[in-house]
């Protein structure tokens, strides 16, 4: 047993409910065994058997705080046990949300961003929700700092020179390292009227927001080396991981499933089914050029995956490059001929390209090569009778 007045091992926030848990063994061939506790140690469940120098994975039912401790196979902990680890399990990103933006001057005359914004967290991290601008149509977004979120509003000073229109990024991480993005395009970053003229009192932030989290604890620090080391990296963890991803993807939910794929990629390496998953989950939540590379990291290992194929051709089409989408298209219905959802995606990039004749005639083919009743037919169908309507 841990001596009663050895202090706890630090907590560690993580976003993986799989950890990877190994026990070297004193004696040669002296095997251990696993417990968990949910209560900070009051009560104690046992787990799997540990054989001398090698894992088992444990995978946590729920998030939440979760304790961990490892000792020889036969040997109870109570209540006096000091755990080998102790972890909060947090799979779940924040929520955060701009409802307004509006650029004034501030008591100072000085031009500043004003928004409402909501913010939904229990363990927002000391670095809590930074602020990112770019140019309206550049690429490179630019840091600007750490805001906060005080009854439901935030201010951000605009540096002089800065362009009269950009884009707005909220991010908001919690300590697990989970991230969440709320974004406004061609934001303006002028104040109308004059210095002193239509400005306002600053809003209040003396009371904090009643839904607003308390605030944050330390930003936990990596376990230091024990005699029982709790590590995260696994094989078997990661393909949990995937398939966690999948079931986020499944859902809606695409920025948890694209954390959780970058999370089993540092685990294990990427296979070329999880990067066009991967990329899927990064289009889908708007981040294109992360999807993109995740897509073309595809084509490099299999050229013809019909997955990564659609996904480059979907990238281009949400950016408005239709000739470059129907391109891709061509390329996925070339390598793939049977795939009517290939054919459909096809027809609508070359009709958004101006061509009439090339998208009636893939729409057909999607049409013919669709099963009965499928959705992929009705739309082929729907798409085809509409034109035909119009006579084109």
């Amino acid at each position: 047993m841990e001596n009663q007045q050895a202090p706890p091992p630090m907590v560690r926030y993580v976003n993986s409910a799989a950890l990877r848990v190994m026990y070297p063994a004193v004696e040669e061939g002296q095997s251990g065994r696993l417990w968990t506790s949910a209560d900070s140690g009051r009560t104690w469940q046992s787990g799997e058997a540990v054989p001398c120098g090698s894992a088992v994975v444990f995978v946590a039912p729920h998030d939440g705080e979760i304790s961990l401790w490892v000792g020889p196979d036969g040997e109870t902990p109570d209540t006096t046990t000091r755990p080998t680890a102790r972890f909060i399990i947090d799979t779940e990103a924040p929520t955060i949300q701009i409802h307004e933006l509006r650029a004034r001057f501030d008591e100072r005359n000085q031009t500043e961003l004003t928004g409402r914004a909501t913010l939904i967290e229990e363990h927002i991290s000391p670095r809590g929700v930074r602020l990112f601008h770019r140019d309206a149509g550049a690429v490179t977004w630019t840091d600007g700092g750490v805001v906060s979120i005080v009854n439901g509003v935030f201010r951000w000073p605009v540096a002089p020179g800065a362009p009269e229109i950009a884009d707005i990024r909220l991010v908001a991480t919690d300590l697990a390292g989970n991230s969440t993005i709320s974004q406004r395009r061609a934001a303006r970053l002028r104040a109308d009227g004059e210095p002193n003229s239509t400005s306002r009192p600053a809003p209040s932030a003396s009371t904090p927001d009643r839904k607003a989290p308390a605030a944050a604890p330390p930003l936990a620090q990596p376990l230091a080396e024990d005699a029982h080391p709790v590590a995260l990296e696994s094989d078997s963890a990661a393909a949990h991981l995937k398939n966690l991803a999948r079931e986020f993807a499944a859902t809606g939910r695409f920025d948890l499933a694209a954390a959780r794929f970058a999370e089993a990629s540092r685990m294990s390496g990427d296979d070329v089914d999880s990067l066009a998953a991967w990329g899927d989950a990064l289009l889908k939540s708007g981040a294109l050029e992360d999807a993109q590379k995740k897509f073309e990291f595809a084509l490099q290992r299999d050229d013809g995956m019909l997955e990564a194929l659609m996904g480059m051709g979907n990238v281009a089409e949400q950016r408005g490059e239709y000739p470059s989408a129907a391109a891709w298209f061509r390329k996925a219905v070339a390598r793939h001929a049977k795939s009517p959802d290939a054919w459909l995606r096809l027809g609508d990039a070359t009709n958004r390209a101006g061509d009439a004749t090339e998208a009636r005639r893939a729409w057909q083919q999607a049409a013919d090569h669709a099963p009965l009743e499928s959705t992929t037919r009705e739309a082929a169908e729907r798409r085809l009778r509409l034109m035909r309507n119009l006579g084109d």
